[in-house]
């Protein structure tokens, strides 16, 4: 069986707390980071109150130039669902 698997990232997991283990490190430079990973993505979701966060907000601009699709929080089931297709996760089960 030839499955190939989608990984996911929280760029929020990436770099929290940087301002502790790299204070001289600017957000600048972990938004940039994140955007060359997410370049890679084929989908993004989006948690409670990204419209909060200037990252979150980057990233979904990122992803919308580049076609990459995006969830809400409020579609989660709906983004399981479409990873679940996207890698044929019911394949390996």
């Amino acid at each position: 069986m030839n499955v190939t698997f989608t990984p996911f990232f929280s760029p929020h997991l990436n770099s929290c707390h940087g301002e502790i283990y790299a204070p001289d490190v600017t957000p600048d430079y972990w938004y940039k980071m994140d955007l060359v990973i997410l370049q890679f993505a084929t989908a993004i979701l989006l948690l409670p109150n990204w419209q909060k966060s200037e990252g979150s907000k980057l990233e979904l601009a990122y992803a919308e130039k580049r076609g990459i699709i995006s969830f809400d929080h409020n579609e989660f089931n709906d983004f399981v669902g479409w990873w679940h297709r996207k890698v044929g996760f019911d394949a390996i089960h």
